[in-house]
């Protein structure tokens, strides 16, 4: 599944990484290579709270938003702010 990442991140359509759990976020973090680690902090991170805003930052992610909840309406929404 990795590698279906690693193809989705090399086009250049926006790449958003809903974040809603963070002992998800660290199993597949994890698995990850370096080079691939640096390529997904690309991404735009939507948490579903203010904590794991900050666990996504601690990884070096740089454009992080909190959505209003998990719900996957709010992560939606939270994308186009």
């Amino acid at each position: 599944q990795l590698g279906r990442l690693q193809a989705a991140l090399a086009g250049h359509a926006p790449v958003y990484l809903a974040l809603s759990s963070g002992a998800a976020f660290e199993q597949v973090w994890s698995q990850m290579s370096d080079v691939l680690k640096q390529t997904v902090r690309n991404a735009r991170v939507v948490a579903a709270s203010a904590r794991l805003a900050h666990h996504a930052r601690s990884h070096g992610f740089m454009d992080v938003v909190v959505a209003a909840s998990a719900r996957p309406g709010d992560l939606v929404a939270a994308i186009e702010r």
